[in-house]
């Protein structure tokens, strides 16, 4: 099935998976899917009905994958069963896959390699916000209209929501097709906003396939989710999905870019003159 031409106002939810600032986490990103804003109105409907059937106000990964919170004491058939109903859910509404997942050792070796010159590095959490925003910005341009702009929501980040919307100001400096394609980014509550949940699905199941692919699991074989997640992507006739799990070589890449950047907005900021 192929992306309507006609497309209508489109939204992209995504949300933060791994945490940048935790020593121990393996690896961090942000992911989630975009569509046509009507077709999150189906989701939203749906969605909740199957919370309801479950019994559960709101599905979070975090608490799903640990069996915390509302899904203590549930069967891994019980688990099993909700999973598969909630991608069902977001294969319905014809949602494609973005996201951006990489390692932590690899940043964290990369950004020794850096420090050693004494260079600002950007958080992982920026790399892969300005990823996030490239894959919006590609699908637009492959799909919308000329001056069509996609909202695009964030889940609610305290910690990184002020430095993030500094970031976006600076990466559309660079990158000027972000802000013709993207509106100022939001932030919300997933506890709030059923699209966030979905977003925050697609997001742990990324982390978990990158997470086999470095051979952390390296016995088990794909997850079902990561699996109907590429097959959304080529029903929707991307091939190749939009999502990434960067490596070394591309975390190395986009540091040298981000510093590059940031040492010629520092050049020019102190050649700037006074304001009368």
């Amino acid at each position: 099935m192929a992306i309507s031409s006609d497309l209508g106002e489109v939204v992209a939810y995504v949300d933060e998976t791994g945490h940048s600032k935790d020593h121990n986490q393996r690896f961090n990103g942000i992911a989630g899917l975009i569509a046509p804003a009507n077709n999150w109105e189906r989701l939203e409907q749906k969605w909740t009905k199957t919370l309801t059937e479950f019994k559960i106000s709101c599905f979070h990964a975090k608490e799903f994958a640990a069996s915390r919170g509302e899904f203590t004491g549930w069967s891994e058939v019980k688990r099993q069963k909700l999973l598969r109903k909630l991608l069902d859910k977001i294969a319905g509404i014809d949602a494609l896959p973005i996201g951006q997942i990489l390692c932590m050792d690899d940043f964290r070796e990369v950004a020794e390699q850096h420090q050693k010159r004494h260079a600002a590095l950007p958080d992982p959490y920026h790399l892969a916000f300005g990823a996030v925003l490239g894959f919006v910005a590609g699908f637009l341009e492959r799909h919308g209209n000329a001056t069509q702009q996609a909202s695009v929501v964030f889940s609610e980040q305290v910690e990184f929501k002020n430095e993030a919307m500094r970031f976006y100001e600076q990466i559309c400096a660079v990158e000027p097709l972000l802000r013709k394609r993207t509106k100022v980014p939001s932030f919300a509550d997933m506890r709030n906003l059923v699209p966030l949940q979905a977003a925050d699905l697609v997001a742990y199941e990324l982390y978990k396939e990158y997470e086999r692919l470095r051979g952390f699991r390296p016995n088990l074989k794909a997850r079902y989710g990561f699996e109907q997640l590429v097959k959304i992507s080529k029903r929707l006739g991307f091939d190749d999905p939009m999502f990434v799990f960067q490596n070394k070589a591309d975390i190395g890449d986009a540091v040298n870019r981000s510093v590059a950047e940031q040492r010629t907005r520092s050049y020019w900021d102190k050649r700037r003159l006074p304001r009368l």
